[in-house]
């Protein structure tokens, strides 16, 4: 197939997968297409992270102040935050939550100011003197989940051609 079906679009402020090709002019199919990839997306957060990359643990600090031990949800906001979306002509899916490319496209290394270091002290985290730096590592779950849903994309496309014919009467 030369292209791939399921494109990333790395924006300023968003993540978006746009399902392309195959199909050009079946609205539902790419909009199936579409929830698809925000089901996958989302089932990542009930499971802690794609089957083939499960996500690292969380710090035991994290994991006393959270109200769940659940990795990367807390509010929720992340996780509800993955949706259907129009591009241009296209529809994809993806999120524009500010802290979504932080964890697609990690690991994020932070320096460690001063003022920093003594918010974290207020909080009860406290860093060793001699800690520069903290690594926000990578817990992805749009770009598997695009690549979990290019598994699924023949079988979405033959139902849409079979629903869209049936509906037409043919």
């Amino acid at each position: 197939m030369g292209r791939t079906p399921v494109v990333i679009d790395r924006g300023r402020r968003n993540i978006t997968f746009i399902v392309r090709g195959l199909a050009p002019g079946i609205d539902n199919y790419k909009r199936s297409a579409a929830q698809r990839g925000v089901q996958i997306a989302q089932g990542y957060f009930d499971k802690g992270g794609p089957d083939n990359d499960p996500w690292p643990k969380l710090h035991g600090w994290t994991l006393e102040n959270k109200t769940t031990s659940k990795i990367m949800v807390e509010t929720s906001g992340l996780r509800n935050s993955i949706r259907v979306v129009q591009v241009g002509k296209g529809i994809g899916f993806g999120s524009y939550h500010p802290i979504a490319p932080i964890h697609e496209f990690g690991p994020v290394t932070i320096t460690i100011t001063d003022k920093m270091r003594a918010y974290l002290h207020h909080h009860g985290f406290h860093l060793k003197p001699d800690t520069k730096k903290m690594v926000i590592p990578r817990r992805w779950f749009l770009t598997p989940a695009a690549k979990e849903l290019e598994d699924d994309l023949p079988d979405l496309f033959k139902n849409s051609v079979e629903e869209t014919t049936r509906v037409r009467g043919f």
